[in-house]
C-alpha cells in the first residue's frame, strides 16, 4: 500500500484457455540469469511509471471524481517461464517488475507495449535478509506460534491477534520500545481484541524474540536451496490463465474495510477512515471510479468512542465509521455505520443517503440479509444482534447471553459507557 488503499480484482480464465491479450500487451519470457532455464510462475506486474499525485477527495455529500486512476495489471508467467501482459490503464510511461521467491526483483522502465518480446534474467537472490523478507507473512507467524508452549495460551494468541490484522507480515514485525508495545495492545484491547493479563505480559518478548534478525533470518532460510522451500503457484494461476487488476481507492488515510460486487458488475467499498462509498467499475478503461461521503449529522469525530475518551489515530476523519455493506435486494446498498450506531441505506440510482439509528447497543458491525429481506446485523461491543425489517420499518435488538455474570456485568457497563 502506497498512497491509497488498493482494490483487487481477480480475473480467472477457463482451464481450457489463457486470457486473451489486448493489442496493447507486454510479451516475454523470465529465465534464471546463472542457468537459462525458465522461472516458472514468476509474477509480473505492469503500472505507469510515474502515476499521477493523489488529489484531494470531495468533503460534502455529492458525488465526486477519484484522483487520476492508478491500475497495475499483474500475470504469472508459465512452464516455459513465458508471460503475456495487458498494459495498464493511462498515458504514461509503462513500468515492468518481475518477481519470484528465491530471485532479486527486477524492475525495467520505460517498456514499449508494442516492442518486440522481453527476455528478462532474475538473479538469484543470495542475501538471506532479503530472501527472508520475500516469505509470506504466514512463515513469520508460525515462529512466534513456534515459541508457546501452552496450547490453550497459543490458541488466544491466534484469536485475539490474527482475527483483526494479518499477523507476520512487514508492519507486525519491527521492533517496538517497551513504551510502544504498551499503547499498541491498548489500542488492540479498545478494539476488542483483549488478551488475559499473563499473554498480554508475554507478548512483547514473544514478537521481539521470534522476528529478531539473528533468530529469524536463518531459521526462515534453512534449506533455501532445496526445491521445495518456495514452490512456484499451482498450474492453474499460470501461464495467463489469472489475471490480476489492482486499482487505488481513496485518499493517503483511507482504509477499505468491505466490498461487496452488485448485480450490475460494480463493486462497491466503505473508506471506514473517511466515511465514504467508493464505486469501481472493471469494465471502464479507467475503472470509473467514483466517491460519496456519509452523512455524518452532528457526531463528532470518533463517533461514539469519542464520548469513550479513545484518540482517533492521526489522519482518520470518521465520524460514522462504515464497517460492512451487503446489496439489498431491490439493489441498494446497506451499510454498518459501526461509530454512528446507525445503518445506512445507498441508493445507487439516486445516489442518496438513508441513515436509520438502531435501537439498543453500541457498535453495529456485520450485517447480512435474510430469506425475507430483513437485516439482521451484530453489535459488537454490546453483544447483541440487531435485526431491521425495511418494508415495515420493524426494528429490535436482542441481547446475547453471556458466559458468564460478571460478562453480563461487563457488556451492560461498556454500553451505558459508550
Amino acid at each position: 500500500m502506497r498512497r491509497a488503499t488498493r482494490l483487487l480484482m481477480l480475473w480467472a480464465a477457463a482451464l481450457t484457455g489463457a486470457l486473451p491479450l489486448p493489442a496493447a500487451g507486454i510479451t516475454g519470457r523470465v529465465l534464471d540469469a546463472e542457468t537459462g532455464a525458465p522461472v516458472v510462475g514468476a509474477m509480473l506486474t505492469a503500472t505507469r511509471a510515474q502515476p499521477a499525485a493523489a488529489g484531494a477527495l470531495p468533503s460534502s455529500g455529492a458525488p465526486g471524481a477519484e484522483a487520476p486512476p492508478h491500475h497495475e495489471v499483474t500475470v504469472f508467467s508459465g512452464q516455459d517461464g513465458v508471460f503475456a501482459l495487458p498494459a495498464p490503464d493511462g498515458s504514461g510511461p509503462l513500468a515492468l517488475r518481475a518477481r519470484r521467491i528465491g530471485w532479486a526483483d527486477a524492475r525495467l522502465a520505460p517498456v514499449d507495449a508494442a516492442g518486440e518480446p522481453l527476455v528478462i534474467r532474475l538473479a538469484r537472490e543470495r542475501d538471506l535478509a532479503a530472501l527472508a523478507a520475500q516469505l509470506p507473512a504466514n512463515r513469520w507467524w508460525a515462529l512466534v506460534l513456534a515459541r508457546v508452549e501452552d496450547e490453550a495460551q497459543r490458541e488466544e494468541l491466534v484469536r485475539q491477534c490474527a482475527y483483526c490484522h494479518q499477523q507476520g507480515s512487514e508492519a507486525t514485525r519491527r521492533s517496538r520500545t517497551p513504551a510502544e508495545w504498551a499503547e499498541l495492545l491498548d489500542r488492540m484491547g479498545r478494539m476488542g481484541g483483549i488478551v488475559s493479563p499473563a499473554l498480554r505480559a508475554r507478548i512483547p518478548e514473544l514478537f521481539e524474540a521470534a522476528y529478531a534478525p539473528e533468530h529469524a533470518i536463518p531459521a526462515l532460510t534453512a534449506g533455501a536451496g532445496d526445491p521445495d522451500f518456495a514452490p512456484p503457484p499451482s498450474a492453474e494461476v499460470r501461464g495467463g490463465r489469472v489475471r490480476i487488476d489492482e486499482w487505488e481507492l481513496g485518499g493517503p488515510a483511507s482504509m477499505q474495510h468491505d466490498l461487496a460486487v452488485h448485480p450490475d458488475g460494480r463493486v462497491y467499498a466503505v473508506d471506514m477512515t473517511q466515511d465514504r462509498v467508493h464505486r469501481l467499475d472493471p469494465a471502464a478503461p479507467d475503472g470509473g471510479r467514483r466517491s460519496w461521503a456519509i452523512p455524518r449529522g452532528e457526531l463528532p469525530l470518533g463517533g461514539v468512542l469519542a464520548a469513550a475518551g479513545q484518540p482517533s489515530p492521526p489522519g482518520h476523519d470518521a465520524h460514522v465509521g462504515p464497517h460492512s455493506l451487503q446489496v439489498a435486494p431491490d439493489g441498494a446498498l446497506w451499510i454498518t455505520l459501526a461509530l454512528g450506531n446507525q445503518l445506512a441505506r445507498f441508493d445507487p440510482g439516486s445516489e442518496s443517503f438513508t441513515i436509520h439509528e438502531i435501537p439498543e447497543g453500541a457498535y453495529p458491525h456485520t450485517l447480512r440479509f435474510d430469506a425475507r429481506g430483513r437485516i439482521w446485523y451484530t453489535i459488537a461491543a454490546s453483544n447483541h444482534v440487531g435485526m431491521l425489517d425495511p418494508a415495515t420499518g420493524e426494528a429490535r435488538a436482542i441481547r446475547l447471553p453471556a458466559r458468564s455474570w460478571g460478562g453480563a456485568f461487563t457488556m451492560r457497563l461498556l454500553q451505558a459507557f459508550l
